[in-house]
C-alpha cells in the first residue's frame, strides 16, 4: 500500500456567537448573530502506529477548546477580540493561532476556514 506524500486532514465544526462590525464610514452594525462555521485542516508526511495521519476526534477536542468560549458570546466583549472588530477574518486569526499552540510533532496547521453566513468564507494560512 502506497504511503508516502502528504495526507491533510480538516475537521469541521460550528458554535454561535455575535458582533456588531465598525465600519470603515464609522458606523456601526447592529448586533447580529451567525452560526459561525469552523474547517481547520493539518497535514503531515507520515501516519502514526495505527495508520492515521491524526485522529479527528483529537482535532476536534482542540476546536472545541478554542471555540467553547466564544459560544453564545457578543465577541468584540471577549478579550480576544478586545479593541478590534471580530470579523470573520480575526476569527480565523485567532483560531489558527490558538490551534498553532496546540500542535505537536509531526502535524502541521494548514489552514482555518470560517464561514460567517452560508456561502462567505475566510481562509487563513501563513
Amino acid at each position: 500500500m502506497r504511503e508516502a506524500g502528504l495526507f491533510t486532514v480538516t475537521v469541521e465544526s460550528e458554535f454561535t456567537a455575535s458582533h456588531a462590525l465598525l465600519m470603515a464610514d464609522g458606523v456601526r452594525e447592529p448586533r447580529h448573530p451567525h452560526a459561525w462555521k469552523v474547517r481547520v485542516a493539518v497535514s503531515t508526511e507520515t501516519l502514526d502506529a495505527s495508520g492515521l495521519a491524526v485522529d479527528f476526534l483529537e482535532i476536534g477536542r482542540i476546536i472545541a477548546d478554542i471555540t467553547g468560549p466564544l459560544q453564545g458570546a457578543e465577541l468584540e466583549e471577549l478579550a480576544c477580540f478586545e479593541g478590534t472588530n471580530a470579523s470573520a477574518e480575526r476569527v480565523a486569526v485567532h483560531v489558527f493561532e490558538q490551534v498553532s499552540k496546540r500542535l505537536r510533532g509531526r502535524i502541521t496547521l494548514e489552514y482555518v476556514e470560517i464561514m460567517e453566513a452560508q456561502g462567505c468564507w475566510v481562509k487563513y494560512s501563513e
